[in-house]
């Protein structure tokens, strides 16, 4: 027992470690990114095309966006440039689907 603990479990604490500051940094990545759209859902669901959000709430979600960026670790370019047409489509749909939301709550 001694021998496995001193050869493959405490070498391997390191890995469990990372793996748990990962896990960790995700899991509050992921509420903060859950809150935002919360807010911005509840913010357009209360709005029409011609509404003026209030300058506490625009900062709000503003405050959000820049700590999801400070938080989130970078995907690798790689990666990101083999996703960037899907996403951006993704986003101008739902930009578009917005718009077509908001005009029709006038």
């Amino acid at each position: 027992m001694q021998s496995f603990i001193v050869e493959i479990l405490a070498p391997s604490a390191p890995i469990f470690l990372l793996a748990w500051k990962q896990i960790s940094s995700n899991r509050e990545a992921v509420q903060n990114l859950t809150s935002l759209k919360d807010l911005i859902e509840a913010v357009l669901r209360n709005s029409r095309i011609d509404s003026v959000i209030d300058e506490i709430t625009i900062r709000q979600i503003q405050d959000k966006i820049y700590y999801n960026r400070t938080l989130n670790p970078l995907l690798p370019d790689r990666l990101f440039q083999k996703m960037r047409n899907s996403l951006e489509e993704g986003m101008n749909f739902s930009v578009t689907e917005q718009i077509r939301l908001l005009r029709s709550n006038t």
